[in-house]
């Protein structure tokens, strides 16, 4: 069993590279896994033909909207604080997201409630 020093101002170097390194792992099964069905059905590891990166008819608001609100998150963090900054951005994401179901904005309205109540 390796022996791991764990010194106070050393200890953000002990996680990252066990998370890289497990991630780097399932990255080249992925790709092994890739290569074999491209071998096994005959196609190319990179067919970029007919390759869109949206779907036909995608929805113009949901991920713009959602980038906006990303980049207007960080400095409503400074102005306002990290909680009030993040359930309004929590709420507007909702928003984006749940447009189309009244009923799923409507029940996590709900919910920022009764944070806001406990807290």
């Amino acid at each position: 069993m390796p022996h791991i020093d764990y010194k106070l101002s050393t200890s953000h170097w002990i996680f990252p590279p066990i998370i890289m390194g497990i991630l780097a792992f399932f990255a080249i099964i992925m790709l092994i896994q890739r290569a074999l069905k491209c071998k096994r059905q005959g196609t190319p590891f990179f067919n970029f033909k007919n390759y869109h990166f949206f779907e036909k008819d995608w929805d113009k608001v949901r991920l713009p909207g959602t980038f906006i609100l990303l980049v207007l998150y960080i400095p409503s963090m400074e102005l306002l604080g990290f909680l009030p900054a993040s359930i309004i951005f929590i709420f507007f994401v909702q928003c984006i997201v749940c447009r189309d179901s009244p009923a799923l904005l409507h029940s996590s309205c709900l919910q920022d409630q009764e944070i806001l109540v406990e807290s």
